[in-house]
């Protein structure tokens, strides 16, 4: 599956200390979360790139980017610089993405 940014192929980088692997866009760095099996590391980047999450409701209608920083996921929007941030989890940013969205009108 493309990147949902910028249409390039993912690719999945493996950090030989930790046996860590996540799945990366060579292009523009949007990335899944780092996972111990293959498995999830793929699963992640579909939960992240998938076309059917909302746009955000600024006048660019932005795709949604997910970040981790300080050991918390977040998630943002580049066109507006709109940013979210505090979950534990991907899932929960994905989460808060489709409530943050869940009532704006078209």
């Amino acid at each position: 599956m493309a990147c949902i940014h910028c249409g390039t192929a993912p690719v999945l980088r493996k950090d030989t200390a930790t046996a860590r692997m996540m799945v990366v866009c060579p292009e523009c760095k949007a990335r899944g979360d780092a996972a111990i099996h293959e498995a999830r590391a793929w699963m992640s980047w579909e939960l992240v790139n998938d076309a059917d999450l909302p746009r955000h409701s600024c006048k660019a209608q932005g795709r949604p980017r997910f970040i981790q920083a300080g050991g918390q996921w977040g998630y943002g929007c580049k066109a507006c610089n709109f940013a979210d941030v505090g979950y534990a989890t991907l899932e929960g940013a994905v989460a808060g993405w489709m409530r943050e969205h869940r009532h704006v009108k078209a």
